[in-house]
């Protein structure tokens, strides 16, 4: 039994050391994913197109908030010689306006992100 129990210790002792020496041979590596999809042809061609629709839309905004600003101005100027009336009407539409120029700009938010999830699904 003694010879048994001796035994089986030299044998866990040796399978033991033979674990220890396999783990330090075996070698682990790492991979920056992130830095790799964004070196794929069709990562780039999904962020130039998402960059180009990006820049319309940017215009687009860009074009309501000038017009807004132009009539606003407008609205000020001739504020003097218009009734209260119309005062407060005008004063209605350009909140109005605002309104449509943060819902468009919320819109193309959201197209975006639809646009950007569909482009980047088969990267």
């Amino acid at each position: 039994m003694k010879q048994f129990r001796t035994l089986l210790i030299a044998l866990s002792f040796v399978f033991g050391t033979v674990a220890i020496s396999n783990a330090q041979d075996s070698k682990v590596a790492h991979i920056n994913t992130q830095e790799l999809i964004e070196t794929m042809p069709a990562y780039k061609a999904a962020m130039s197109q998402l960059e180009k629709l990006e820049s319309t839309y940017r215009a687009d905004i860009d074009d309501l908030l000038k017009e807004a600003q132009s009539k606003n101005q407008r609205y000020q100027q001739e504020a003097v010689n218009q009734t209260e009336d119309e005062n407060a009407k005008r004063a209605q539409e350009l909140q109005q306006d605002q309104q449509k120029i943060m819902q468009f700009q919320q819109n193309a938010q959201k197209e975006l992100q639809k646009k950007e999830s569909e482009l980047l699904r088969p990267v």
